[in-house]
Parts: structure tokens; sequence; C-alpha cells
């Protein structure tokens, strides 16, 4: 009996085994990431999974699988850091622009601007307090919010015609101080305007139906990307005094749009691509611009 009690109270006090966390959930289908590059933690990549939920992984490159980062989205995430902070921008179920800054943790609440979206965001920091945010609304244009300082200004048409199914994105000239955005038309070609100035869009050809890329790599000078028809990436240079270079293969079997950042590795400009491959993980391509044409690396698998 004694031996028996000594059993009942081990069992009593043993320690609970350990929880399995839960797996991670996979990209949503055809659901482009999303990307912002950062001093503190280098290359951040942010997906909308399956369920709807944000997850991040920092640092991409260093290792660590991705952790959850809060909210719900139906479409990509947009994130940017402002110099100070990361700001995570997104489409939410009601089909409002929300917004989440991250500080020291994830899965802080969610601020809402409102708007009736139609695609995915896209934002930009444009230096100090200023950033901007752009996307399709019920009407096919594109529409902006632009916040300076602590106030955010009321929602303005930019225009244009956006294919439907695609979003926004935007890149910041600061040689110039011209906001750009890039967008893909009904015609399936992606085409560039200044969003703060009161030119029309430039058409820079191409042919695609998933929302494009657009990054600087220098106060004067833009990439875009975009995933062609076949399924491959494609870049293509612009400078306001040169123009564009022209679409070039970068290889791949996308199945989503394109997110795109850019930094400095040993004084080198550098671009971050990624796209889901056709087994829904995320991917990443790097590219060095040390000269022209630049240098790429190959597809490399992030998730899963």
């Amino acid at each position: 009996m004694v031996v028996l009690a000594g059993m009942c109270l081990a069992a009593m006090f043993a320690a609970p085994a350990a929880a399995i966390p839960p797996p991670i959930p996979p990209p949503a289908p055809g659901v482009a990431p999303g990307t912002a590059v950062t001093p503190a933690t280098g290359v951040d990549m942010l997906y909308t999974a399956t369920d709807g939920s944000v997850w991040i992984k920092q640092g991409v490159g260093t290792g660590g699988p991705p952790v959850p980062y809060g909210g719900r989205l139906v479409s990509a995430p947009a994130p940017i850091w402002t110099g100070s902070a990361e700001i995570v921008f997104g489409q939410g179920t009601g089909n409002q622009l929300w917004y989440n800054q991250t500080n020291t943790a994830f899965g802080t609440p969610w601020h809402s601007l409102g708007g009736r979206l139609t695609s995915k965001p896209g934002a930009v920091w444009l230096g100090g307090g200023t950033y901007a945010v752009f996307a399709r609304g019920t009407d096919g244009a594109v529409w902006q919010r632009v916040h300076t300082g602590t106030v955010w200004h009321p929602w303005q048409r930019v225009g244009g015609h956006v294919l439907a199914g695609t979003g926004p994105t935007a890149a910041y000239l600061a040689g110039t101080g011209h906001i750009y955005i890039g967008v893909v038309g009904t015609n399936r070609q992606m085409y560039l305007k200044v969003a703060n100035r009161s030119t029309g869009f430039l058409s820079i050809g191409g042919q695609t139906t998933a929302s494009p890329a657009l990054t600087a790599i220098s106060p004067s000078t833009l990439v875009a990307f975009s995933r062609g028809t076949n399924g491959a990436g494609y870049y293509n240079r612009y400078t306001e005094a040169e123009g564009l270079t022209g679409w070039r293969p970068i290889g791949g079997r996308l199945t989503s749009g394109l997110a795109a950042g850019s930094g400095k590795v040993a004084g080198k400009a550098t671009t971050y691509t990624f796209g889901l491959g056709t087994d829904n993980q995320v991917y990443e391509k790097t590219g060095t611009w040390a000269a022209y044409p630049p240098s790429f690396g190959g597809w490399v698998q992030v998730t899963g």
C-alpha cells in the first residue's frame, strides 16, 4: 500500500508533457507575400496564410520559422520601414484598409483607415514621419491616403484603370521627391505614374495578370518586378534621365504577384524579390546591382 501511494503521488506531481505547437499554416494560394528591409532584422517577409492570419519571418536567410504576426487579411500584406518602426498595411475582412505598427512585440491591435478596397495595398515611406498607402477602389482606380507627421489625410483619387485581381505597388525616388506607383492596366501591361504630380500613366509594357513590385535602388533609380504570363519573373530598370532598359527574365515558376525590397550589402545595391512557387511556398531571389545588368542568384525557398 505504501508503494502504491508513492506511485500515485508521483503521478499527480509529474511534469506535464510538452505541448506540440500547432502547424504553421502555408501561404494562401495566389496571394503575394510582402517584404521590408530594416536595419535591425535585415530582410523581413510577411505572408497571409490560408486561414487569413498574418505570419512574419524576420531576417530571411538567417534561419528560424515564420511566427504569428496577428490580424486577419484577405490579400497581401504591405510592410514598410519608416526609419524607426515597421508598419504593416493590409486589406481586412471587411475590405477596409488596416495597419499595425510593430515596436517590441507582435499581436498588437490593428487600426482601421477606412476605405472600400478591391485589392491589396501598396505602401511607401517618404522620409521622417511621412508615408503613403495606395489601393484599388471600387471604381477600379487607384486611391491614396498620406500620413504626415501625426495626421492621416483623407482618401484621394489618383486615377487609372487597374486590372481586377491586382493591386498597386509604390516606391520613392529621394533624388527628385517623386512618389511612383506601379499598376497593371486592363490591357495587362504595367504602368508607372508619379502620384504627387499631375502627369499621366506611362506604359512600361510587358504582359501580366499579377500584382507587380517596385523598389528604389538609389535616389534616382527604380526597378520594377513582374510575373509574366508564362509564370517566370522579370525586371525592368527605370531612371527619369534615361528611361527604361526593357524587361529581362529572372526565371522561376511563380503563382502569385511579387514583393520587392532593396538595401546595401558591402556598399552595393541589393534587391530582394519574393513570390509563391508552384508548391505554394514563398521563394526569394537576390540581385546585386554593382553593374548593369545585375547579378542574380537562384530562387531560394524560405517557407515550408
